[in-house]
């Protein structure tokens, strides 16, 4: 029972965090299903990789991304807002940059990120898709201008 969990999601107290492990297959595991492995590094290999919050915030956004334009093809791309702070990655706005949509980058905090946010969609009529800092804090649509895991 225990070989079939592939990820661990994980909030802390307050839920305002989200943790995100996923499971790296061994060897044998990995021979079973391709043949194409490479065994040099199996130690290094098999366990548990705990993603970043600049993995998890990137593969969110572009979750919510994917989600929004097979949900809306026409969707105004220029007004899709996507904001992370200053000591995040920059996978965010290469996404954004690839997409045409709207990137700002904030000071640290989610109080950056909300200000942005709202600032941005009462004065140029934005749409706010995804925020996040690599404190594995994230913030997905306009319903709450916070962090949530």
């Amino acid at each position: 029972y225990q070989r079939r969990v592939r990820v661990v999601l994980a909030n802390d107290p307050d839920s305002d965090r989200l943790a995100v492990a996923e499971r790296i297959a061994s060897y044998d595991e990995r021979a079973a299903v391709t043949d194409n492995v490479d065994d040099r590094n199996d130690e290094l290999m098999a366990g548990w990789r705990v993603l970043t919050g600049n993995d998890i915030g990137i593969l969110l956004a572009n979750y919510c991304w994917t989600t929004l334009l097979a949900a809306e093809p026409d969707v105004d791309k220029s007004r899709v807002l996507l904001v992370n702070t200053t000591v995040s990655s920059k996978m965010l706005k290469a996404l954004a940059d690839a997409n045409g949509l709207r990137y700002v980058e904030t000071l640290t905090g989610f109080k950056w990120i909300g200000s942005v946010a709202i600032r941005l969609i009462e004065e140029e009529n934005c749409r706010f898709l995804f925020g996040f800092e690599e404190a594995i804090g994230n913030m997905i649509g306009d319903i709450c201008f916070d962090k949530d895991g």
